[in-house]
């Protein structure tokens, strides 16, 4: 059984792929500045999902974003394969999903106040599924969901 990527690996990981997703974003976002019609076909966001839906294939596929590539980590199911789509998309969709459910049970249960704001609530739901990487397997709740691990891989298995 391959050894859990470490915990630094897979931050690292996240970083590169939120700054390739932000990257994604720039053409379109001047496209927007430079042609005022354009601003309500949304051209920044279009870079990023596209960007999103490479990534999801990348991560049916071979296991890795490019993020992931770069720091020699791949998410792998419970046999040791690639996570199908079914996997990747709990991935993704675990803890937005539990911080959008606590909001909503939030929005009926506060005083007339609004003391607790629900949506920093959706955060904390994200920052409780990063903090259980620190525990003995290395795994977030979205991989404890998904059936998924982060494994390290070495320089020869990247490109496997």
């Amino acid at each position: 059984m391959a050894e859990a990527a470490w915990v630094g690996q897979r931050l690292r990981a996240t970083a590169v792929d939120l700054v390739l997703l932000q990257t994604a974003a720039i053409p379109g976002g001047l496209l927007e500045l430079g042609v005022p019609a354009v601003r309500s076909l949304h051209p920044a966001l279009l870079g990023e999902l596209v960007y999103l839906a490479l990534s999801a294939y990348l991560l049916v596929t071979t296991g890795q974003t490019f993020g992931k590539r770069f720091h020699r980590i791949r998410v792998l199911d419970a046999r040791g394969d690639h996570p199908g789509i079914g996997r990747i998309l709990v991935r993704a969709c675990a803890a937005p999903l539990v911080g959008m459910l606590a909001s909503f049970v939030l929005q009926w249960t506060l005083d007339e106040e609004g003391r607790i704001d629900p949506r920093h609530v959706m955060w904390l739901a994200v920052l409780l599924d990063c903090a259980t990487i620190f525990g003995r397997d290395r795994r977030c709740v979205h991989d404890y969901l998904a059936g998924t691990r982060v494994v390290r891989v070495s320089a020869a298995e990247v490109f496997a």
